[in-house]
C-alpha cells in the first residue's frame, strides 16, 4: 500500500510581516488600557491605605480630645506624623503610608500622604469642631517635591504647605475627616477644604488656582 505525502505550506516572508504587523497594532491598541488597569489597581491599594490611616487618625483623636496630630513636631521622639501613630500602635507598619504610584525613596522617614495639619500645635485640627466633617478632607495624595519629604502637609495655613497629588491618571485619593474615602479630581478640591489657594499637581507640574506654576 502506497501512502500520500500531504505537502504542508510554509508562511511566506510576506505572511509573517503581516501577522508581525498586525500584532504590534494590537499591542499598541492594548497598551494604554492596560497601563489605565494597572493604575486602576494601584489606585485602589491607595484608598486601602488612606482608610487604614484614618481609622489610626480617628484612634487618636478618640484619645485626645479631638486633636489630630501634628504633621511635624522636630521636638517629638518621632517626629512625622506617620512616625508617631506607627510607633504609638495607632498604625501597624509604615506600608499603608506610601501610594503605590508615588515615587518618594523607602525608608521609614517618608510617607506619600498630606495631612490637613502644619508644624506645631498653631497648624492643628479638632476634629469634634468641624461642623461638617464629611466636607473637609483630612489626609490624602501629596508629596514628590524636594521640602520636608517626610512632613507632607495639605493645610492651606501652613506656609510650607503642600500640594495635593493627583498621581492617579489625574485623580488624587483623599480621607474625610467622616472616616470616608474618596477619589477627587481637580475641580473637587475646593469643596474637600483645600481653600484659600488651592495647590494640586497634576503630571509632575505644580499648580496654584490653576496656574502652572
Amino acid at each position: 500500500m502506497k501512502f500520500k505525502m500531504q505537502k504542508h505550506s510554509a508562511f511566506t516572508l510576506t505572511e509573517l510581516l503581516v501577522v508581525i504587523t498586525i500584532l504590534s497594532m494590537l499591542c499598541a491598541l492594548l497598551a494604554p488600557a492596560l497601563a489605565q488597569a494597572r493604575e486602576k489597581a494601584r489606585q485602589i491599594v491607595c484608598i486601602n491605605n488612606l482608610k487604614q490611616c484614618g481609622l489610626g487618625l480617628m484612634l487618636y483623636t478618640k484619645d485626645n480630645e479631638g486633636w489630630i496630630p501634628s504633621a511635624k513636631d522636630a521636638t517629638a521622639a518621632y517626629p512625622y506624623w506617620h512616625q508617631f501613630l506607627v510607633m504609638k500602635g495607632y498604625l501597624n507598619d509604615y506600608e499603608a503610608t506610601k501610594c503605590p504610584s508615588s515615587k518618594l525613596p523607602k525608608g521609614y522617614s517618608y510617607n506619600s500622604y498630606g495631612l490637613l495639619s502644619g508644624a506645631y500645635d498653631s497648624y492643628q485640627y479638632n476634629l469634634w469642631n468641624l461642623q461638617d466633617p464629611a466636607a473637609r478632607i483630612l489626609l490624602g495624595d501629596s508629596g514628590e517635591t524636594t521640602q520636608f519629604l517626610g512632613c507632607p502637609s495639605l493645610a492651606t495655613s501652613y506656609p510650607s504647605a503642600r500640594f495635593a497629588n493627583l498621581r492617579h491618571s489625574g485623580t488624587m485619593s483623599g480621607c474625610f475627616a467622616d472616616g470616608s474615602v474618596r477619589v477627587l479630581g481637580v475641580a473637587d478640591l475646593s469643596s474637600a477644604g483645600l481653600t484659600n489657594k488651592t495647590k494640586y499637581i497634576l503630571n509632575g507640574i505644580g499648580y496654584v488656582d490653576g496656574v502652572p506654576q
